[in-house]
């Protein structure tokens, strides 16, 4: 597979450009230039590519990438975990089932608290 772990086509006969190549690296270290360069040397004319690696990447892989002919869109751990979350609802249930989340709500400190005669509560003890 020459390192690629995904190639997707926006259009289900995969005839529609771009095509998307996706490596993914679950790791603890950060990803670093050559891998980078073997990954963006994979990456054909008009191709896209997705690098997910979840220890980050080295700056020298960074600049990698930014300099790529073809555009390449590096998701760390983190950013992975906020997508995941954003679109959540939309993943099939037997995804959902690989990662089960559950909504919790929190009060937001944007407005203060107020009582029941909307009076600003100023300090909570538990």
């Amino acid at each position: 597979d020459r390192g690629i772990d995904v190639v997707a086509h926006p259009d289900s006969l995969g005839f529609e450009s771009p095509y998307i190549k996706a490596q993914v690296k679950r790791q603890q270290s950060k990803v670093g230039s050559p891998d980078m360069r073997a990954f963006t040397g994979t990456l054909g004319n008009g191709e896209r590519g997705l690098f997910v690696s979840t220890g980050g990447y080295t700056s020298e892989a960074q600049d990698a990438a930014r300099n790529a002919e073809q555009r390449v869109t590096l998701i760390d751990r983190d950013e992975f975990i906020d997508l995941l979350i954003q679109h959540y609802d939309d993943l099939e249930s037997e995804y959902q089932a690989t990662v089960p989340l559950k909504q919790v709500y929190i009060p937001s400190q944007d407005r203060p608290l107020t009582n029941s005669r909307n009076q600003r509560i100023e300090n909570v003890d538990n």
